[in-house]
């Protein structure tokens, strides 16, 4: 409908139904533009809460370098300039909202992310294209896994793997084997290098990592590569008898609680698996909403499901300013031209 169109509908309107009309727009209005301002504060709280710094040589000798203007002119920001690497930034300058043309549409969009939505969902309901949806969610998601990829697991921690068929999801240029259908499944059978294999360790103050670490079985380079030095070395690590795990606690000198399930041994004293293992069932049935999540994309779906875990136990509202403020906090600087180069096709 014409704007037009719309004048000429609300002129044909009584008096008193203009005004209750007026009203909702106003109200409406005003509940935008401060959502957005909420917004920018909320990140500007957890980016700069130690000081205003700059985002990309991290230098602290700052000063203000006149305003970044914007179409949406509750938008306009102050900009800034480093005087030690010359270059200029504001609050959004290295997070997932630089670059983007719609910054009224971003609160509903994170809603979007909280409930899971697929991106043609999102697409419709922000009446946005697919491309723009995709490339939104995956600079979210770039800055969540930049913020998770060095946290730190202490005390009791299990670890167990889990896998996902692998998927080439978009790629046109297959060559290793023939395409898949919507949730194919292997040719093999059991466990081979056509499925991909996702390590989680969980510790019990409920701290995750999680990575996407090799093909079939992994060995212990592998585990080491996707945990990195990220289990304090006073840590006891509980894991099934996957020998990879065994050679990997015995290089770090880490504590090893080894459990057989094959000889009916689930438990040993406070030891167990069981929280790591509902994490995993929790994952999958989570994953299967997109009919398939490319291989290369499962970091940053895992980083999207660990972030959820947080926020869905907080109320509405708080669970829309934690999921900026931790999609804010880490520095990533995601321009789309990147994600041009990844999107061969689409996520769902």
């Amino acid at each position: 409908m014409s704007i037009q169109a719309i004048i000429n509908q609300f002129r044909s309107l009584n008096k008193d139904q203009q005004e209750a009309c007026a009203r909702r727009i106003e109200a409406y209005l005003h509940e935008h533009i401060e959502g957005l301002k909420g917004f920018r504060d909320t990140i500007v709280e957890a980016r700069f809460a130690d000081g205003r710094h700059c985002p990309r040589c991290g230098s602290v000798d700052v000063k203000r370098w006149g305003a970044y203007s914007d179409k949406n002119a509750y938008m306009a920001r102050q900009r800034y300039m480093c005087k030690d690497c010359g270059r200029t930034f504001t609050e959004l300058t290295g997070t997932p909202m630089a670059g983007t043309h719609k910054p009224e549409l971003w609160s509903r969009y994170i809603r979007c992310m909280i409930e899971g939505l697929s991106l043609p969902r999102t697409a419709k309901r922000l009446e946005i294209s697919i491309p723009t949806a995709f490339y939104w969610r995956h600079k979210i998601l770039c800055g969540l896994k930049a913020l998770h990829a060095r946290d730190i697991l202490s005390g009791i921690v299990e670890m167990d793997e889990t896998f996902f068929v692998e998927s080439n999801k978009g790629s046109r240029n297959l060559k290793h084997r023939p395409p898949r259908k919507h949730r194919g499944v292997a040719r093999k059978r059991g466990i081979s290098n056509e499925q991909v294999a996702v390590l989680v360790g969980l510790s019990r103050d409920g701290d995750v990592l999680s990575h996407a670490a090799g093909r079939g079985r992994l060995s212990a380079d592998q585990v080491a590569r996707a945990i990195g030095g990220n289990i304090m070395p006073d840590s006891t690590l509980v894991t099934d008898s996957m020998s990879g795990f065994a050679t990997y606690a015995k290089r770090e000198g880490i504590r090893h609680v080894r459990l057989n399930s094959r000889q009916g041994v689930y438990t040993q004293g406070v030891h167990h698996i069981q929280h790591v293992n509902n994490y995993h069932a929790g994952l999958k049935e989570w994953m299967r909403r997109f009919c398939g999540v490319a291989s290369k994309f499962l970091d940053h779906y895992m980083a999207w499901f660990n972030l959820l875990r947080i926020v869905i136990k907080l109320e509405s509202k708080s669970r829309l300013e934690e999921f900026y403020r931790q999609a804010c906090r880490k520095t990533a600087f995601t321009p789309v031209r990147d994600f041009r180069q990844l999107r061969v096709g689409i996520e769902p």
